[in-house]
């Protein structure tokens, strides 16, 4: 094997830091909205993250701000709800990722209660969790959740992020 030094990496002389927000920025990943109903209410937050963990017992994992408005509250839930989007809810992607949202975040789409949480219906998938572990690193908090009820929709075409823009799925 041979590796050519002919083109220079992009981040060559990026701060650490700097480096790693533009690798990241080239991982597509689907987006999704954590939502849960407690004694204030229904919120909601979009995720930094969501990872399948584990098939016995069935687990996700999913990164959260801890500073957000979301995150003492999800903690303290019952259920909560990971709504996977379908590449026709930009609308809902957009609100529930404004800073200042509030209950009006669920405007977009129809939402209906499922074991507690608010599931978007339409979703390209939904996993409605009970956490079960997590650990706080950084400025994030990564929650394990124990996943009670799934749906998902039969056609495959989820919202993707990349490079700061929504994407589509493409088939090769």
């Amino acid at each position: 094997m041979s590796i050519s030094s002919a083109i220079p990496p992009v981040d060559a002389d990026l701060p650490l830091v700097d480096g790693l927000r533009l690798a990241m920025r080239r991982l597509a990943a689907s987006v999704s909205v954590v939502t849960l109903r407690d004694d204030k209410g229904a919120a909601g937050a979009t995720v930094s993250a969501l990872c399948s963990l584990s098939f016995d017992p069935p687990s996700v994992l999913i990164a959260l701000n801890q500073s957000g408005s979301v995150h003492d509250r999800l903690l303290a839930a019952d259920t909560y709800a990971i709504n996977i989007l379908h590449a026709d809810q930009q609308d809902v992607s957009r609100t529930f990722g404004q800073p200042n949202r509030t209950a009006d975040c669920f405007k977009p789409g129809e939402w209906e209660d499922v074991m507690g949480a608010p599931c978007l219906i339409g979703a390209q998938s939904t996993l409605v969790c009970r956490r079960a572990a997590e650990l706080p690193h950084g400025s994030h908090r990564v929650i394990v959740g124990e996943v009670l009820w799934t749906r998902s929709r039969t056609e495959v075409d989820p919202l993707l992020y990349a490079d700061g823009g929504y994407r589509r799925l493409a088939d090769i």
